[in-house]
């Protein structure tokens, strides 16, 4: 399970980082404004800052690699959605999906890491 860690927070990482990136510049070959703008990036934080308590107790509950797998699973998801959407109203939508998603994949993974004894601990 502890050699999980590594490669979970990588691809998270990346995928997140490379999505920070593109997110923006596709919405503007959506044709999205400067305030459109504004609202992805705080839509995307407004919903994973309010997930983040929900995914931890559903983590708490549930189990971590269960809540883990899930935010994984429907981040993929929502970000692939993204790349073919041509509604700046879905993209929008979607996005939102992402920063809930992304709140169940973060939160579980730092906890799973602060749990568990030996090299993999904090």
């Amino acid at each position: 399970m502890g050699n999980l860690f590594i490669p979970a927070s990588f691809f998270l990482a990346l995928g997140h980082g490379m999505g920070f990136i593109a997110i923006p510049l596709y919405a503007g070959l959506l044709g999205a404004s400067v305030f459109e703008l504004g609202i992805v990036g705080t839509l995307f934080s407004l919903f994973y800052a309010l997930c983040c308590p929900l995914s931890g107790v559903a983590s708490d509950r549930l189990g971590r690699r269960g809540i883990l797998t899930l935010g994984c699973l429907f981040t993929a998801l929502s970000f692939s959605f993204m790349g073919i959407t041509r509604s700046m109203g879905f993209f929008l939508a979607l996005n939102a999906l992402a920063g809930s998603t992304v709140a169940l994949a973060w939160p579980t993974l730092m906890a799973w890491f602060a749990e568990t004894p030996g090299k993999g601990a904090l």
